[in-house]
C-alpha cells in the first residue's frame, strides 16, 4: 500500500496537483491530447491540400489521359482519398495515384474515373503493382484502391512507374 501511495504522490507531483486531483488531471490531459491530435490532423490535411492544389495545376497526359502522381508528406489514408476525390471532381476522366509516408510506412491511394475503368484500367491493379516496389501489397475496387508497404525510400519510384502502368492498361 505504501508503495502504491508513493507512486500516486509521484504522479500527483508530476501533474502539479494534489493526490485527490489526479483522476481529474489525467482526464483533462486526455482531453487536451485528443484536441491536440485533432488539430494536428487538420493541419496535416490543410498542408496536403495546399501541396495537392499546386499539383492539380499541371497534370501530365499519358496517351491523352490526365495522370497525376504526387507525394503528400504525412498524409493519412483519409486525406489521400479526399485528394483523389478532388482530382476526380476537377478531371472527369483521369488517373490519380497519391503517396505518403507516416512513421516510415509508405501508403498509396489510386483512383481511376469510371470511363477509364470501362477502357480496362483498374485502380486495384495499379495500386498492387506500385506497392511491389515499396515492399507491400494492395488492391481494391476498379475505381479506388489502397496499398501499403515497408520501404518508404522507394515511394517516388513506385509513383514514377504509374504512367507506364496506365499506358499498358489502356492498350489491353
Amino acid at each position: 500500500m505504501q508503495q502504491r501511495f508513493r507512486t500516486l504522490k509521484q504522479a500527483a507531483g508530476a501533474l502539479g496537483s494534489g493526490v485527490d486531483e489526479v483522476p481529474e488531471k489525467v482526464r483533462q490531459l486526455e482531453e487536451d491530447l485528443g484536441e491536440a491530435r485533432r488539430q494536428i490532423a487538420a493541419l496535416r490535411q490543410e498542408m496536403a491540400s495546399g501541396i495537392f492544389a499546386r499539383h492539380l495545376e499541371s497534370v501530365p497526359l499519358v496517351s491523352g489521359v490526365p495522370v497525376l502522381t504526387a507525394t503528400l508528406p504525412n498524409a493519412d489514408a483519409d486525406t489521400l482519398r479526399q485528394m483523389a476525390d478532388r482530382f476526380r471532381q476537377r478531371y472527369p476522366s483521369g488517373v490519380v495515384v497519391l503517396g505518403s509516408s507516416q512513421a516510415g510506412r509508405p501508403l498509396l491511394v489510386a483512383a481511376v474515373t469510371e470511363d477509364l475503368v470501362k477502357r480496362g484500367l483498374h485502380a486495384g491493379e495499379i495500386a498492387k503493382a506500385a506497392a511491389q516496389l515499396i515492399g507491400g501489397s494492395g488492391g481494391g475496387r476498379p475505381n479506388l484502391a489502397q496499398a501499403g508497404g515497408r520501404d518508404a525510400s522507394k515511394l517516388q519510384q513506385a509513383l514514377d512507374q504509374v504512367p507506364g502502368l496506365v499506358e499498358k492498361g489502356l492498350k489491353k
